[in-house]
């Protein structure tokens, strides 16, 4: 498989290869009549497109975001380089070996090659879990960046992401679960027929965690240990509010419910203003 979609690359790069080669000859024999080395160089490219220029232009869109990239030339003094795709660091323009890449480079590659390599006009193209080793925010952009490579196509994806779920239209989702006898069948979030504008549920609106429950069918948002905190909080913001108003010299008190309050609302991401106990006689 991977020698029929790298072939058009690696003819690219022997061709790229014999041509510097010749070129060099020429210059050491002076026959390369009256057109100059740069001229020579950019009517054999206008002849010759560059299949990796392409392939980099379409992967960096993500790999950027990893500070990677695949660089659109190539080392012909590098055995590797004509073998294979290379990637690098964007920062140090420094190669990493194959065998260094993270499993999300390598899906990454891996899928969205093929798709760009191969013919995909009026194709069907399964994309199984395509959130796999990558974080939230990449997950967020693979439908659209794996769609981009094949417009032609049409796309199916089965995920177990809320964050994948959430980047389709309603009618685009087709969830299956299993009934009390395990057959599969299709969950339904609409009334009567299927139409655009009788959907009760839309993914596309909900939180993360609301998908998990609504869709995903989680029995519980796994916050029930932050509920117990807030009733927590909400007690020590209504005692330091009494204290404030009814205290009898109890400063002390209200300073350690105060520490305590304000650690906790840390935890919570509650944004907590700085607030001065104050003692008051009753």
């Amino acid at each position: 498989m991977w020698d029929t979609i790298l072939q058009d690359i690696n003819r690219f790069k022997e061709k790229q290869l014999a041509f510097s080669n010749n070129l060099v000859q020429q210059l050491q024999t002076t026959a390369i009549g009256k057109q100059t080395p740069q001229e020579i160089i950019a009517g054999w490219n206008a002849e010759n497109p560059n299949p990796i220029s392409k392939l980099a232009d379409n992967l960096n869109k993500i790999l950027h975001s990893f500070y990677l990239e695949v660089p659109a030339t190539f080392n012909s003094d590098k055995a590797e380089d004509l073998a294979f795709i290379q990637v690098r660091r964007t920062s140090e323009r420094k190669d990493i070996p194959r065998n260094g890449w993270s499993t999300g480079t390598k899906q990454l590659i891996l899928s969205a090659t093929p798709i760009f390599q191969l013919p995909t006009s009026k194709t069907v193209m399964l994309m199984d879990e395509p959130e796999r080793s990558f974080y939230p925010d990449i997950q967020r952009k693979l439908p659209a960046f794996y769609t981009s490579l094949a417009p032609e196509a049409q796309f199916f994806f089965a995920t177990h992401s809320p964050i994948i779920a959430s980047c389709f239209e309603p009618w685009e989702i087709v969830e299956l679960k299993f009934n009390e006898e395990g057959y599969v069948y299709q969950e339904r979030y609409f009334t009567g027929e299927r139409h655009v504008d009788n959907y009760t549920l839309y993914p596309q609106y909900l939180r993360w965690d609301q998908i998990l429950t609504e869709v995903f069918d989680l029995p519980s948002d796994g916050n029930d240990g932050r509920k117990e905190k807030i009733q927590r909080l909400t007690w020590l913001r209504n005692r330091l509010a009494y204290l404030g108003k009814n205290g009898n010299d109890a400063a002390q008190e209200q300073a350690t419910l105060w520490e305590g309050y304000r650690h906790l609302a840390g935890l919570l991401n509650w944004e907590v203003k700085d607030w001065t106990p104050t003692s008051t006689k009753a």
